[in-house]
C-alpha cells in the first residue's frame, strides 16, 4: 500500500494559544475565588465563635 497524501486537520496555532490563555485566566480566577471563599468561611467561623464566647460571658 502506497501513501498518496497526508491530511492534517486541527485548529490554527493562534487559536490554540488564545484558548490556552483563556483557560489559564479562568483557572487563576477560580483559584482567587476559592481563596476568597475560604477566607470568608474562616471569618464567619470566627464571628460565630466570638458570638458564642460573648453569650457565655454574660
Amino acid at each position: 500500500m502506497e501513501l498518496l497524501a497526508l491530511v492534517i486537520t486541527g485548529r490554527p496555532v493562534g487559536g490554540l494559544k488564545r484558548a490556552y490563555r483563556a483557560l489559564r485566566k479562568a483557572h487563576e480566577d477560580l483559584k482567587t475565588t476559592k481563596h476568597q471563599l475560604i477566607h470568608s468561611e474562616k471569618m464567619a467561623s470566627l464571628s460565630r465563635l466570638v458570638a458564642g464566647v460573648a453569650r457565655t460571658a454574660k
